[in-house]
């Protein structure tokens, strides 16, 4: 899964819509020039979850919309609040969803993590009590979106939706 195309094309439209230069942008969001010139060039593949969380906090949308996920994105008839979320809050309410996901389908860690085609221990790894991983990489946060049909936002408890 590449990220770094929709990445992109969001970013550009969205510095000319807001007016900005790079270097206005790489100061208002404290990211490096280097960091943003590669996901502007779509060089970097699959930038961290942080980063792209970074680039929806600071244009005020979804994650969804940042990283071209269309068909998550609430439109008109829905207003949403998006919440600003630290790692340790993303962590632990992304390990809440798959925990309850798992209770909810009656399997284990092993057999989501088949199902995503992934490495037989990624989601075991990061939900058990214990682990030292922060939070898993973006490709897999977006498998695990597609798998379940739902919105990044929704998924982490990023947004606040309201009519």
């Amino acid at each position: 899964m590449k990220l770094s195309i929709p990445i992109q094309k969001f970013l550009k439209k969205n510095l000319i819509k807001h007016d900005l230069k790079r270097k206005d942008l790489v100061q208002k969001i404290n990211m490096t020039y280097p960091t943003v010139t590669r996901i502007i060039n779509a060089s970097r593949n699959n930038p961290e979850f942080m980063t792209i969380i970074t680039l929806a906090d600071f244009f005020h949308c979804p994650i969804d919309e940042v990283i071209g996920r269309k068909q998550y994105i609430l439109f008109n008839e829905q207003q949403q609040q998006f919440l600003q979320l630290s790692l340790h809050e993303i962590q632990k309410n992304l390990i809440s969803f798959i925990k309850s996901k798992l209770v909810l389908e009656k399997i284990t860690a092993y057999q989501l993590a088949k199902k995503l085609k992934l490495g037989e221990t990624v989601i075991h790894d990061f939900i058990k009590d214990g682990s030292n991983i922060n939070i898993l990489s973006s490709p897999v946060i977006i498998k695990l979106a597609n798998y379940y049909c739902i919105s990044l936002d929704i998924m982490i408890k990023r947004t606040i939706v309201s009519n």
